[in-house]
């Protein structure tokens, strides 16, 4: 799914920066998601440890 400003980046020939933009959005994502159900997320993947600092 795109955003709006992602397509006119794409317009104005920025391709390439609107799909960075996109790529650090879901990874950020994903990242909130683990982190919020952090405990879930060890048990599927035990070798994947999430450490946040404090």
């Amino acid at each position: 799914m795109q955003s709006t400003l992602e397509q006119d980046a794409m317009k104005r020939g920025e391709g390439a920066r609107a799909l960075a933009v996109e790529r650090i959005e879901v990874t950020q994502m994903d990242l909130r998601h683990a982190l919020e159900w952090r405990s879930e997320t060890e048990r599927v993947m035990p070798a994947i440890r999430l450490v946040v600092g404090e």
